[in-house]
């Protein structure tokens, strides 16, 4: 009897170790190459989960859509709402998307969403690198994709986006990085579409640096305002 409970012991023990390897295995299985489906309304992980990751609480995280469009200092005419309708304007067939790079906490995209004043057609996608818990309620009006910028384009593929804005998230990038990064995203724009961007910044003080690398890229300057560029795509 001794002899069989020795036995049965190390038995159950080498099934947990079978048990935790299989375990092991599968939080160890790469991300898949390809991207979710993206559908309305969800936050959407590279691997799919829907977890959350601490956020760092940056100044500008909670910036709400009247603070952002001050930060622009756009003149009349070329604010992100009529940038939005003119973007449908150039594009009535399809879906208008409006994409938010750097969103933090997502304030300023729901409010923008929430406005009320575009089409029906019009869907709002908030992205990030960082998850935040107040996603959860603006998951009405925006959906929201946390990924590394480098994966960004995966996600461009099936949005084709006619508007990007960013308020403190591009010009994180330093001017080699915006570079290729832009180049890598434009093809995803749709045609006519726009990107709209602050560049005060050490990096980008002479703005001339950033609308260059725009140019090289197939955008053009279309409007400027205290700290924004607008870019429309040829």
């Amino acid at each position: 009897m001794p002899v069989y409970r020795r036995n049965r012991k190390v038995k159950v023990i080498s099934e947990s170790r079978t048990i935790l390897s299989w375990i092991f295995r599968r939080l160890s299985k790469k991300r898949p190459k390809s991207p979710h489906l993206l559908a309305t309304s969800r936050i959407v992980r590279r691997n799919g989960r829907r977890t959350f990751k601490l956020a760092k609480e940056w100044l500008f995280t909670h910036s709400g859509l009247n603070q952002v469009e001050k930060a622009y200092g756009l003149p009349a005419g070329a604010k992100l709402g009529d940038i939005i309708n003119m973007a449908e304007k150039n594009d009535r067939k399809n879906p208008l998307n409006v994409v938010e790079w750097g969103c933090g906490a997502g304030v300023a995209l729901s409010e923008l969403a929430q406005k009320n004043e575009y089409g029906n057609r019009t869907r709002f996608f908030g992205f990030s690198d960082e998850a935040f818990s107040q996603w959860e309620k603006y998951l009405k009006a925006v959906s929201f994709i946390q990924a590394p910028a480098t994966d960004f384009q995966h996600y461009l593929k099936k949005i084709r986006p006619g508007v990007i804005f960013s308020h403190y998230g591009l010009i994180h990038l330093s001017p080699a990085d915006l570079a290729q990064h832009i180049k890598e995203i434009a093809p995803y724009l749709r045609p006519k579409g726009f990107i709209v961007t602050d560049y005060k910044s050490r990096e980008y003080e002479n703005p001339q640096i950033m609308i260059d690398i725009f140019a090289r890229a197939g955008l053009k300057l279309m409007a400027t305002g205290k700290n924004a560029l607008v870019f429309q795509k040829d």
